[in-house]
């Protein structure tokens, strides 16, 4: 199991690259929570 840590980050297309929907960015706040490995988690490929 992971803890994905509570934040706030933002979520969209900063660089024009993606599609429509994607538009406008706009803030969004997590609680954390725990997660089970079922997937790949690589803290290195977030952003803040």
């Amino acid at each position: 199991m992971a803890l994905i840590p509570a934040g706030i980050f933002e979520m969209g297309d900063h660089f024009s690259e993606g599609n429509a929907h994607e538009l406008p960015v706009y803030t969004v706040t997590l609680d954390g929570f725990n997660c089970l490995h079922t997937w790949y988690y690589d803290p290195s490929i977030l952003r803040v």
